[in-house]
């Protein structure tokens, strides 16, 4: 024994031993000094030092979700988890259930193919790469509820003590919901809702989930040759299983307090091509089939009734349902018709009133009746007349006092218009109609048809001056006149006016021809400088700048008005020689 344990201890103490009491451990067990031990030590007291050194250097390694390719150990003691390697061999799993491999220290993804790094997937027949046609899905709803329990059970109940102070744990019975053949994949059980029961599951090899009167806890269990994860979350379940199971696969139900259960079910199951030709021909042939659509009206109206389910024939083709004629469903049983019960409140009696009357008076006060009588509603909807003490009491009032508005003073006015002038004093007119049916309305309250207002919002205009006389004597020329802005009343200047409205300030005028040789004549070089030395200013500072633009300096009467600017026109050299002279106005 002394000798296998030799020869163990160096193959597992890397794994469960710190490093320094690693060392220590193989220098003891490869040295003399066990043979000595063993020689001065009897053999009890020798296991028991041996039991106590491997008690201490016990080691537990744990697996890290953030780092799954490194190795962290702890001995049980204060300082947790510590990193023993930094990386673990590789081709260890690093991502269960995925089919995940650490590589070089790291977590490498693995297809289908068995390539690190590829990203081929099986499909949902378990087909690598495939499109998931060579395999059909079955899938379903298993209902139970307390009635069908006697029925469905497969083992009798049982009754166990839990833990102290606790509720006996009394379980009801185990049923068998379905059987999932064998080669199913992609096994999936889902509960509708949390319920006080336990999904169950066994195969042919006692191999078990939740069986046995044992509620298990959640996790990854070997049943029918395949791994299946079990998750609990309170009183919710969930299964699954990605499968192929190598044996029939029984699943059950575990009733506990609650007997009422909705457990959804779905796998795949593989087939061959002449199945799938023959599914895709099957769906591809119309189907007929009689459904329920809705509901007829009840058969009464109070007193307790019928409503019945309308039936309509429905085509499935293709996976497309339409409504299509009765007659295309007579080859097809007609199902029951759903029947239930409606308008279960008795049938009462009401008060039946009529319209109140019109006033009994046009004009002041009057009264008003109706009719009030008592009724007894049938089933089939009818009134019948009975006594009113069977009617709700106290009898609804048949007379009421009312006023004639014939005679009522109804004015009506329209809206004020604007006022008559933007400028002063002005008056608002409306109209004022009588809006009573005979057309008499009391002049007291008539509305005044017409108010003073006033208003000063457009007192600015235009005012113009008398046009002066023409600039020339002969050929054409200009008039000027004043053009002012100026407020109606006050007669001040101001900026009220309308840019657009301003009158023109310039008028053309037309005189006698000019005698152009004669004119030109007029100033010569000996009289320039007279003409120059009796100069003043100009006459007219806007018409002056004009005429020496146009070269009509060299009209003499065009000199004498415009003397400052025209004789600077004659002082440039390049003017002296006299040109003709052209008017403003045939340019």
């Amino acid at each position: 024994m002394l000798s296998m344990m030799l020869s163990i201890m160096p193959s597992i103490m890397p794994s469960i031993m710190p490093s320094i009491l690693r060392s220590i451990m193989l220098s003891i067990l490869r040295s003399k000094m066990l043979s000595i031990m063993l020689s001065i030590m009897p053999s009890i007291m020798l296991s028991i030092m041996l039991s106590i050194m491997l008690g201490m250097m016990h080691e537990v390694c744990t697996f890290r979700t953030d780092r799954p390719c490194a190795l962290f150990c702890t001995n049980g003691s204060k300082d947790g988890a510590v990193q023993v390697a930094k990386t673990i061999l590789d081709g260890t799993p690093c991502a269960f259930p995925k089919t995940d491999v650490c590589y070089h220290g790291l977590c490498q993804i693995v297809g289908c193919d068995g390539i690190v790094g590829s990203s081929a997937k099986e499909d949902r027949c378990g087909t690598c790469g495939g499109e998931g046609l060579w395999c059909k899905v079955v899938k379903g709803i298993f209902n139970h509820d307390r009635s069908s329990a006697s029925s469905h059970c497969k083992k009798v109940s049982i009754c166990s003590l839990s833990k102290a102070r606790l509720p006996t744990k009394c379980y009801f019975c185990y049923v068998e919901a379905l059987v999932i053949p064998a080669t199913a994949r992609r096994i999936r059980l889902v509960e509708d809702k949390p319920a006080h029961s336990f999904l169950a599951v066994k195969d042919q090899h006692k191999n078990f989930i939740n069986d046995q009167w044992r509620v298990q806890h959640s996790g990854d269990y070997d049943v029918a040759g395949t791994m299946v994860h079990y998750s609990r979350r309170g009183m919710w379940e969930k299964l699954t299983a990605k499968g192929p199971i190598t044996s029939p696969l029984h699943v059950m139900i575990l009733l506990y307090h609650d007997h009422n259960l909705r457990l959804h079910y779905e796998y795949t199951l593989p087939m061959n091509s002449s199945w799938w030709l023959e599914q895709q021909e099957h769906s591809l042939r119309p189907h007929y089939m009689w459904t329920h659509v809705g509901w007829e009206n009840c058969t009464t109206h109070c007193g307790g009734g019928e409503v019945r389910s309308i039936l309509s024939c429905n085509r499935l083709i293709n996976h497309t349902r339409s409504t299509v004629p009765d007659e295309d469903c007579a080859h097809v049983a007609r199902p029951q018709v759903h029947r239930r019960l409606c308008s279960l409140h008795p049938c009462q009696c009401r008060w039946k009133l009529s319209e109140w009357s019109p006033c009994s008076r046009s004009c002041g006060k009057g009264e008003q009746r109706r009719s009030a009588t008592c009724q007894l509603q049938l089933p089939s909807g009818d009134f019948v007349r009975t006594r009113d003490e069977r009617c709700p009491q106290p009898r609804p009032t048949t007379v009421h006092g009312c006023k004639g508005r014939d005679c009522v003073t109804a004015w009506e006015a329209t809206p004020w218009s604007q006022c008559s002038t933007h400028c002063g004093k002005g008056i608002r007119v409306r109209t004022v109609t009588c809006k009573n049916p005979l057309g008499i309305c009391h002049s007291i309250g008539k509305h005044p048809k017409e108010i003073h207002c006033e208003d000063y919002s457009s007192c600015f205009e235009w005012r113009t001056g008398k046009w002066s006389k023409c600039s020339c004597s002969c050929g054409r020329g200009l008039q000027s006149r004043a053009v002012h802005c100026m407020h109606r009343i006050s007669g001040r200047h101001g900026k009220g006016c309308a840019s657009s409205l301003k009158p023109s300030s310039y008028m053309k005028c037309h005189q006698k021809p000019c005698d152009v040789t004669i004119s030109a004549k007029k100033i010569t070089s000996q009289r320039l400088a007279t003409l120059s030395d009796t100069c003043t200013q100009d006459q007219w500072l806007v018409f002056c700048r004009l005429a020496r633009k146009s070269n009509m300096c060299q009209d003499i009467r065009w000199y004498k008005r415009c003397c400052q600017s025209c004789r600077d026109f004659y002082n440039t050299a390049s003017r002296i020689v006299p040109k003709p002279i052209v008017s403003l106005w045939d340019r």
